[in-house]
């Protein structure tokens, strides 16, 4: 859970970094204010690409913990049951 949150406070570091980066960039460009916007989308295009590829990773790596935890639930079940019935025929 932790690191949920710590990823979330990342993604937000990242996306309050490249918007001040950005502001930035436009008042200290030398170019034209057309060269300079197509700066900052080609920019913005790549930060964007790059911030898809992070959270793709990490919602493949959510998902395999996910179902870790999930096979992890089913033994626990199953040995409760298991417990349970064993239980039952010692007590007949």
């Amino acid at each position: 859970m932790e690191n949920l949150r710590e990823n979330g406070k990342l993604i937000g570091a990242l996306l309050a970094g490249a918007l001040v980066g950005a502001a930035i960039g436009v008042l200290f460009a030398p170019a034209s204010g057309n060269k300079t916007r197509k700066k900052i989308a080609g920019g913005a295009k790549d930060w964007i690409e790059e911030a898809k590829q992070k959270v793709k990773k990490q919602a493949e790596k959510l998902g395999k913990k996910a179902d870790e935890l999930e096979a992890l639930a089913k033994n626990k079940v199953e040995e409760a049951s298991n417990n349970a019935k064993q239980k039952v025929e010692n007590f007949k």
